[in-house]
């Protein structure tokens, strides 16, 4: 298991593109957002998808009907399967903390155990670096 300090050395030591997983045929203009977007970031996989939920609905303008957060596993063969969190745009995954997992992403490793059906009032609550990724 990756300690919380290694995951900010791993922050500080990483490019910015290859610290997101943004999948094939995400909205370009979203993309572009993202990508040059500059921020403090968390090692925390529910916060960085909190904030991430916000910037875009609040900041660029994102339709919330547009972006669905969710709860699951990215693979298990991964030390940190049993609770990770990422969104989709239009169906279209972008994983703001991926780099935790490695280099090479695929849509197929993500499984889904469950959907954030108020993504606002969740995201509202979770933005905060020691929020409970229970609540």
């Amino acid at each position: 298991m990756i300690s919380f300090s290694d995951y900010v050395s791993i922050l500080e030591n990483t490019e910015l593109s290859n610290r997101f997983y943004i999948q094939k045929g995400f909205p370009n203009d979203i993309k572009d957002f993202i990508l040059n977007y500059k921020s403090n970031r968390s090692p925390r996989c529910h916060v960085e998808t909190a904030k991430w939920y916000l910037r875009l609905t609040k900041e660029f303008n994102v339709d919330p009907n547009r972006i669905k957060i969710y709860r699951g596993t990215y693979s298990k063969f991964t030390a940190l399967e049993d609770e990770h969190y990422w969104m989709k745009v239009d169906n279209y995954i972008f994983d703001p903390t991926f780099f935790q997992f490695g280099k090479v992403a695929s849509p197929t490793k993500y499984s889904v155990q469950g959907i954030k059906t108020n993504p606002q009032a969740w995201a509202e609550k979770n933005s905060k670096e020691f929020s409970s990724i229970y609540s």
